[in-house]
């Protein structure tokens, strides 16, 4: 987390829209959580300090254990769970990417 980063990756890192992480990023610049460095018309970005850097790894190791969670509850309340990832188009054109079945109880 000590590199840094423009917009996109940051986004695709945490799974969500390059504008929502624009916005974000703008609010933890103003709060001087994170620092910018310009080259051109890129952003990239960095923790602004050692502190501030493990907070991030941790904020988003906890992001990632809740909607892990999240996800298997869903799968629990829909009967079914995810057992394995499977190639596109394993099954035929236009097939899942998951295989799912249902649970047993």
């Amino acid at each position: 987390m000590q590199d840094e980063a423009n917009v996109g990756t940051i986004a695709e890192l945490v799974g969500a829209k390059p504008a929502a992480v624009s916005r974000h990023l703008a609010k933890l610049r103003m709060a001087k959580m994170v620092d910018v460095r310009r080259e051109g018309t890129f952003a990239f970005y960095r923790p602004s300090g050692e502190h501030i850097s493990r907070f991030l790894v941790d904020l988003l190791e906890h992001t990632r254990e809740e909607l892990a969670a999240q996800a298997a509850v869903a799968a629990r309340l829909r009967g079914t769970e995810r057992i394995r990832a499977l190639p596109a188009g394993t099954l035929g054109p236009g097939s899942p990417r998951w295989y799912w079945c249902r649970l047993e109880t």
